[in-house]
């Protein structure tokens, strides 16, 4: 795990999932990188936690959301 050193924003259509500065940035053998973002960081008032969570071994424990963005819904986005 690194900080990123760049500003990284999300956007479903043209709605602002996430902005931040202070995105860490997890580089795995064989996995995609993936960015992980402060919660204060992310537009909380477009999801509503899911019952799902997850577990891997190197990453640990995750959860899972439903995001709805102008009507399209994304289940278990985590």
């Amino acid at each position: 795990i690194e900080s990123c050193p760049r500003r990284i924003r999300v956007k479903f259509g043209k709605t602002l999932m996430a902005d931040s500065t202070n995105v860490l940035l997890m580089l795995e053998t064989q996995q995609l990188p993936a960015y992980y973002f402060p919660r204060d960081d992310l537009t909380m008032q477009i999801s509503r936690a899911s019952e799902l969570t997850t577990h891997c071994p190197s990453r640990g424990a995750g959860s899972c959301w439903y995001v709805n963005v102008g009507g399209t819904s994304i289940d278990n986005a985590g």
